[in-house]
């Protein structure tokens, strides 16, 4: 068979294998649409606040007041004591309490600290964080204007103003769909081919009852076959989702041109090698998708590669996923140059070499000795 005639042969293959079809573009498609649903508000903001004002001075009225007009929180209850804005917070009401200590007011006109005390609920980290990180910045914005007043009320000089200026790099909506949805969506290119080719591959073998074999035109036809399918899964993921979800993207869009074939021939590798071993289709399933998160843990992206124990990391270093997440990433989201990433796409072409010599070793005609699975 040419490789023109498997490529044809395998493309018929998936468009008649429902389940196939299904995961490799169905479900690529709809992901597109569904997954980012989920972080369509990209950040937590309004977050309710208990509020305990044990000075009841003017100046802890008009901080409540500033506070009460930031974005990140809101003013959503004032209990008269710490017990109280406790009880609210595991009654789900409040997500962090502020305490304004009495003598807060009279310490602050007379030059000295006024105390304040923040506490965050612990059960839930990213909104307990993101209502922490709001109240200790209107709090600072608070102290800078408190400061000026004083001065000009004493009459001496305010000095000079400092003003913060917070601005992302590449986040800009500093959201958490722009942070996590751009990665998890090659992890879904990834785990769809290789689901597809599986299910693929062992369909032809639970039908023919022995191992496959393939000449290398027949190998390379259908290796290419797939390259095709999932440089349309790639691409999706890293053009038109971010764009039709309005997330960083864009960064080089000539080296991600090169940076997702790379990838794409990497899974390819992997996903022939892999599905050599399995003669019932539905192991596919048991097998593939309970390792999709430690495969994205693996990354990098969302647990920092030096948390992670050294077996593990190498472990995950002989998985596409672990360097062409971080790859694409640089290229589309942050804008790196080629030579930046060139460790990650090294990392590619020795996996595509390594994965698909043993795909070859593992359907060559002829080989030698009784095949294990």
């Amino acid at each position: 068979m040419s490789m023109g005639s498997a490529m044809a042969t395998t493309l018929r293959a998936i468009l008649a294998d429902r389940a196939a079809l299904v995961t490799m573009i169905v479900a690529v498609v709809i992901y597109g649409f569904y997954y980012p649903e989920a972080y369509r508000h990209q950040a937590v903001d309004r977050l309710p606040v208990a509020v305990v004002d044990l000075d009841g001075s003017a100046l802890s009225r008009s901080l409540l007041r500033d506070l009460d007009t930031l974005r990140g929180v809101r003013i959503a209850s004032e209990p008269g004591s710490l017990a109280d804005a406790e009880g609210h917070v595991h009654a789900g009401r409040a997500d962090a309490i502020l305490l304004v200590l009495p003598g807060f007011g009279t310490a602050v006109l007379r030059g000295e600290r006024g105390q304040l005390a923040v506490f965050g609920n612990g059960s839930n980290l990213l909104r307990a964080s993101s209502a922490l990180t709001a109240l200790g910045e209107g709090i600072a914005g608070f102290a800078v204007e408190a400061g000026r007043e004083q001065a000009r009320f004493l009459g001496a000089p305010a000095g000079p103003a400092l003003h913060l200026v917070q601005r992302p790099l590449y986040n800009t909506r500093v959201g958490y769909g722009s942070t996590v949805v751009p990665a998890v969506g090659q992890l879904i290119a990834q785990q769809t081919l290789l689901i597809g080719m599986v299910l693929v591959l062992a369909g032809w073998r639970e039908r023919r009852g022995a191992r496959l074999v393939m000449p290398a035109a027949t190998f390379a036809g259908v290796a290419a076959c797939f390259v095709l399918v999932g440089l349309f899964s790639s691409a999706y993921f890293a053009g038109f989702v971010p764009w039709f979800q309005d997330y960083p993207r864009g960064g080089n869009p000539a080296a991600l041109a090169l940076a997702i074939p790379a990838f794409v021939l990497a899974v390819v590798a992997f996903g022939l090698f892999i599905g050599s071993f399995f003669r019932v289709r539905e192991r596919a399933l048991l097998f593939l998708l309970p390792v999709a998160l430690p495969m994205y843990f693996l990354s990098g992206v969302s647990w920092p590669v030096q948390a992670i124990p050294a077996p593990l990391t190498w472990l995950g270093a002989l998985v596409p996923s672990t360097h062409g997440i971080p790859l694409l990433l640089k290229l589309n989201q942050v804008g790196a140059h080629w030579r930046e990433t060139a460790a990650e796409l090294a990392s590619l072409a020795a996996l595509t070499l390594l994965h698909g010599a043993l795909a070859w070793w593992r359907y060559r005609p002829g080989r030698a000795g009784h095949d294990p699975d």
